[in-house]
């Protein structure tokens, strides 16, 4: 009597693509992190407007927007830009834009030692 073999077709694993964020990321070589204001000092204006101005000054390829983690800030976004220039011109037109700077939060360390707020801002 012949022997039964099963084949067993072994089926690829799924391929997705890389999540936007991550090729910004790679891409773009400067990137500025900011904290997210409460809604109520009008940070919805401030949204839209960064948004247009972003547009009109840079256009599509040389900036990327996207959430960001930050250490004790709370809320943050991260603009990546081609160029210093463009992100310093952007962070001139939005001086009231606090930038998202989890050193001197009491929540970091390096090297094991926690950085006190004087010591990030020496």
């Amino acid at each position: 009597m012949p022997r039964l073999t099963r084949r067993v077709d072994m089926v690829g694993m799924v391929r997705r693509s890389t999540p936007q964020s991550k090729l910004d990321d790679i891409a773009f070589p400067v990137r500025v992190k900011f904290a997210i204001p409460p809604w109520h000092q009008g940070w919805s204006t401030t949204y839209d407007r960064m948004h247009e101005w972003l547009a009109r000054e840079l256009g599509t390829y040389r900036h990327a927007w996207h959430g960001a983690r930050v250490i004790g800030c709370g809320d943050a976004f991260a603009i990546y830009f081609r160029t210093p220039a463009d992100a310093q011109r952007f962070v001139e037109a939005f001086p009231d834009m606090a930038l998202a700077d989890g050193v001197g939060s009491g929540h970091y360390s390096r090297h094991g030692r926690t950085i006190s707020t004087a010591e990030a801002n020496e």
